[in-house]
């Protein structure tokens, strides 16, 4: 094989293997693996290659999902009181929430004891998992019936 033709087949042969590994960063799952050292990074084609033992592995996810909002709404009949959860989806925490009155807001006869993090347990706890948002004694004293909303700001749990 001529020189020239050797020299052709090799920078294909290159072209190809590098275009194979930029096309594995980011993962499948959009994840950028790195690693760290010394202030500075490195990106690295994983799971095929990995960091260092000097190196401290840095990965992130530039277009992971963000925080959503559920909720649940509760119509409360003329003279109940309730107490209702929006619940986030399994794999989520609650990051924060809170409550809304649907429609006209009657003016006194709709009362709100608090909304507060809700946990695997009845009455949540410190150092639990806040698995939604919960609006608790809510109570209509007007004459008709209306729609209370509950908000829980959910984030991926891992």
């Amino acid at each position: 094989m001529k020189r020239w033709a050797v020299v052709a087949v090799a920078a294909v042969a290159m072209a190809v293997g590098a275009g194979i590994a930029w096309a594995s960063i980011p993962d499948s799952n959009g994840v950028i693996h790195t690693c760290y050292k010394n202030d500075k990074w490195y990106v690295i084609n994983a799971p095929s290659v990995a960091c260092r033992p000097s190196q401290t592995p840095l990965n992130f996810n530039p277009g992971a999902v963000r925080p959503v909002i559920r909720t649940f709404t509760e119509t409360l009949a003329p003279g109940e009181v309730a107490t209702f959860t929006a619940h986030c989806n399994v794999g989520e925490v609650a990051t924060g929430g809170g409550w809304r009155l649907v429609g006209a807001n009657p003016v006194g006869p709709l009362t709100v004891d608090g909304s507060i993090p809700q946990s695997s347990s009845p009455e949540p706890s410190a150092g639990e998992v806040p698995i939604g948002w919960k609006v608790v004694g809510v109570h209509n004293a007007d004459s008709v019936s209306h729609d209370v909303t509950a908000f829980a700001v959910c984030a991926p749990s891992s």
